[in-house]
Formats: structure tokens, C-alpha cells, sequence
């Protein structure tokens, strides 16, 4: 910044370069700071922190700043810096004179080619990886977006006229695992070759887990399918999702306890829709980087120490994981890497190969997770489910992996769905658990789980619709139907 200032003529050069230089200085003091306290440069969840400070708060992070443990070293750090950069200019100082050098530095200064090098290094969190101007722009506006998104829709939430009644409470522990980009296809438990989820077909032989065998997802990204799963809102609805009541505003009416647990990220441009929705449970939990930006990986099992338990109230737990969500190598650790390259079907290249491989081993993994958490309520009354967002296309399209609304297959809606139930919720909820256990082979969308779920649990509200809810007598299937020829047409969610 200081080389650029540097290419200014006239008399308001020497005053321009000393407001950069002393920019620079005092940004550069600022990040040192943040990463010998609290291991991090400026990113999402910093700005996130600083827009909601209040003054009080403000003037405390002043005076840990310039607390001598933390200040003293970050003085030293940028003096070293400083000479260092000095006694370089000096021996550099006849090139930088050459008009050359100076479209050389601009061009690098435009296209981000250190940043560029730096990703060379895959074990350097790609967010670091940018300029500090690029770093600070870009975290402040996100975390202003995702504060602003937050905020109006608890207003919209709040303006909505809907009336909750429940006779009684009957069910003390209900757990919703959200999964990731899973394909059924691709699982043992759904016919899959490879044997990826021993844990799950374990279960499903014993009777403590319900497989579904006509689950489609609702969207193939994971903010349209959250929010419409978790909300009265469903396809054939007018208006917006974010107009209808919210699963979590429903049931803390209805007298339930909510949290959010999370392995996912916390801010950022795929999750303001998701983080809108956690702010309106009880409480929260992310396990992993609070932004994407940082690209840390977490594995799912993080969460499992933070697995609550109803206590005073009956409890609504959603435990968001990252499930095999691309980049699928990053998705488990190396100790289950079970499956390999002669493990896959010929038909693919070795490139392709290589997804697949990471693919069914992160699915292995996800198996080993979800099973721990059904584990967790093995002594309590407790009912789980486990339904991912949305699946996976694995090379159905042009030879390519992913999803969205560019690769909307039927990989990409294609999902499994599991009930696990406890010994001792099957022993107090007879009729609940019948109804789980008979619903197995009907045709579902998730769209409509939010009704299908406090239908389930006994509440009412003037939205609903029991002829959407999967476990009733009244549950139309023709409803999923309808849904699913409208997931399935041409123009879906673009």
C-alpha cells in the first residue's frame, strides 16, 4: 500500500502516504494482536463481534489490547517487521525507479498473485490467503449482511399470528440430525456394494431404527431445504418461507426447550438462512469456524460432548453436522479410511475414483457419528431422527459432483431418512412408535416435517394441516406426490 501511495505526484503525496502508512501500521498492530490472543486475523466472526459491541464492552478490548503481556509483543513483531522492510527498500530502492516495476507491483497488487501462491499451500485456511484490504472489506460486509438477515427475520417471526395449544407434553427428548449431501444410493443400508454403514444396518436388523424408503428432499442446496424443513412453509404455499411459523418458535410456545448444535459454520453467503433459524432456538452451539472464510475443518464427532439431555423441560435438540458435504476427503479423519480405489466400479476414471472413494468413506464416517448420538440417549426417552438436507450428484451430469441448482439430478433429491427410538420411548408411547414404524414405505418430501413433527408430539397450531404429517392416520401420500412431480419439473428452484 505504501508502494502505491508512493506513485502519487504533487504536494498531497508526503499527506496521503502518511494516512496509508499510518492505516497499514495500526491495522497491521490490530491483526498481530488477534492472532497471539485469540489465534485468528479479522475475519467474519471478529466483525460479527464488533458491530454487536456496545461501548462498555469496546473500551474493555482497548484496554486488553494495550495490557503490556499483549501489547509489548505486538510492538516488537511490528518494529522487526519495520527494519526488515527498511533495509530491504534501500537495497531495492534503483529498481522500484523503473517504470517496469511499477505496472509489474500494480498488476500483482490487482490479481492477488500472493494470495494465488499462498493456496499453493493446502494446509493454509484459503481466508488468510487474501489481502488484508480484501480480508477486511469482505468480513465486515458479511457479518453486517448476516446481522441484518438475523434481525428481520425475528421481526417477521414475531408479526406472524399463528396460536400453539398442546394437551400435554408426552415426549421428553425429540432429535433432529440434520445431514449433508448424502446420496442414499451410495449407502449399504439402501443397497449400496460396499458395506459403509455397518452401524446403521446393525440397527435397522435389531428394530431400533425405522428405515424410510421414498424420502425426497425439498431443495438441493441446504439453505432452501433447511428453511423450508423447518418451517410450516411447504411447496404448494404462497408466499415465502420466512411468512410461516418456525419448528423452534412453535415449540417454545408450546413449552419446549431449543438447541442448536452445529458443526457447520456460523456466518457467511451459504448459511445467513441457517443462521437466521438457529437464532431462534433457546440456544446454540457451533462446534467448528463460525465463518466458511476460515476454512477450518471439524470433524462431526466434535459434537458429541455437547449432546444435551431434557432436565426441567422436555427438550427439541437439531444437531446440524457436516455429514459429505464436498470436499469429501476433509470429511473424516484417516482412521476410516476403509475403501479404495479397487473397491469402485471400473466404469470410472482415477479422478473420479478418487471422489467416489472419499464419498463412501465420509458416508462410513457419518455412519460411526450418527450412531453415537442415538447411543447418547440409549437410558432416556428419546426419539431421533436423522434426514439430510439434501443428496448428492455423483456424476449423473456432464461428469460432474455436487449440487445446486446447476445439478439438480435425482442424486441430488434422492435421501435416506432413519426414526432410532429407545427402549424406554417404545415402552411409555406405544401409538407414537406404531405410527413411525408404519409410515416406513410411504412417499415423503421433507417440506413437510415441520407438521409431520409437532403433529407427532401432540401440538396444534391455526396453520395446521394434518394430512401433511407423515404419522398420522389423516396423512395424505398424494400430498408428497404432488411435491415431488413439482421437485422434479424443469424449472425447480432456478
Amino acid at each position: 500500500m505504501a508502494y502505491v501511495v508512493s506513485l502519487f505526484r504533487g504536494g498531497w503525496k508526503r499527506s496521503i502516504r502518511i494516512v496509508v502508512v499510518f492505516v497499514c501500521a495500526v491495522w497491521l498492530l490490530f491483526e498481530t494482536f488477534l492472532l497471539l490472543r485469540f489465534n485468528t486475523l479479522y475475519s467474519t466472526s471478529i466483525a460479527s463481534s464488533v458491530f454487536k459491541t456496545n461501548p462498555i464492552e469496546a473500551k474493555e478490548m482497548v484496554g486488553l489490547f494495550f495490557r503490556l503481556s499483549n501489547f509489548i509483543p505486538v510492538l516488537l513483531i511490528v518494529l522487526s517487521i519495520y527494519f526488515l522492510a527498511y533495509c530491504l527498500a534501500i537495497g531495492l530502492k534503483k529498481i522500484m525507479q523503473s517504470l517496469y516495476f511499477d505496472c509489474i507491483i500494480l498488476f500483482l497488487l490487482i490479481c492477488g498473485i500472493p494470495a494465488t501462491i499462498l493456496n499453493l499451500n493446502t494446509n493454509f485456511p484459503r481466508y488468510y490467503q487474501s489481502s488484508f484490504l480484501l480480508r477486511a472489506l469482505t468480513s465486515s460486509w458479511v457479518a453486517h449482511r448476516s446481522i441484518n438477515y438475523i434481525g428481520n427475520l425475528n421481526q417477521i417471526q414475531r408479526r406472524i399470528d399463528f396460536v400453539v395449544s398442546n394437551d400435554t407434553l408426552s415426549l421428553p427428548n425429540v432429535v433432529l440430525i440434520i445431514g449433508e449431501s448424502l446420496n442414499k444410493n451410495y449407502m449399504h443400508a439402501y443397497g449400496y456394494h460396499l458395506s459403509n454403514t455397518p452401524k446403521l444396518d446393525s440397527l435397522i436388523r435389531e428394530g431400533r431404527v425405522v428405515k424410510y424408503t421414498d424420502v425426497t428432499s425439498c431443495a438441493s442446496y441446504t439453505n432452501a431445504a433447511v428453511s423450508r424443513m423447518l418451517t410450516l412453509y411447504n411447496l404448494v404455499n404462497k408466499g415465502q418461507w420466512y411468512e410461516y411459523p418456525a419448528l423452534p418458535l412453535i415449540l417454545r410456545r408450546a413449552g419446549y426447550d431449543t438447541f442448536w448444535l452445529s458443526s457447520q459454520e456460523k456466518m457467511g453467503e451459504n448459511a445467513d438462512e441457517i443462521a437466521s433459524l438457529a437464532s431462534l432456538f433457546d440456544g446454540t452451539k457451533y462446534v467448528g469456524a463460525e465463518s466458511a472464510d476460515l476454512a477450518v475443518s471439524c470433524y462431526d464427532e466434535s459434537v458429541l460432548p455437547y449432546l444435551r439431555v431434557a432436565k426441567e423441560k422436555p427438550l427439541f435438540q437439531v444437531v446440524h453436522l457436516m455429514g459429505s458435504h464436498y470436499n469429501y476427503s476433509q470429511r473424516y479423519p484417516h482412521s476410516f479410511y476403509k475403501f479404495d480405489y479397487e473397491d469402485i466400479e471400473e466404469k470410472y476414471t482415477k479422478s473420479e475414483k478418487t471422489d467416489l472413494v472419499n464419498y463412501v468413506n465420509s458416508i462410513y464416517y457419518n455412519d460411526y457419528v450418527v450412531s453415537k448420538i442415538f447411543e447418547h440417549y440409549n437410558n432416556s426417552d428419546a426419539i431421533v431422527f436423522y434426514v439430510p438436507d439434501h443428496g448428492e450428484s455423483i456424476y449423473e451430469l456432464d461428469g460432474k459432483i455436487g449440487h445446486g441448482t446447476g445439478l439438480q439430478t435425482k442424486g441430488t433429491f434422492s435421501i435416506p431418512m432413519f426414526v432410532w427410538m429407545s427402549d424406554k420411548f417404545m415402552q411409555d408411547h406405544p401409538a407414537e412408535a406404531k405410527s413411525v414404524r408404519l409410515s416406513s414405505t410411504k412417499p415423503f418430501t421433507t417440506d413437510l416435517l415441520t407438521q409431520t413433527l409437532i403433529d407427532l408430539m401432540g401440538i396444534r397450531t391455526n396453520y395446521d394441516r394434518t394430512v401433511l404429517a407423515l404419522f398420522s392416520n389423516e396423512y395424505q401420500p398424494e400430498e408428497a406426490i404432488k411435491r415431488k412431480e413439482i421437485i422434479f419439473s424443469p424449472n425447480f428452484d432456478k
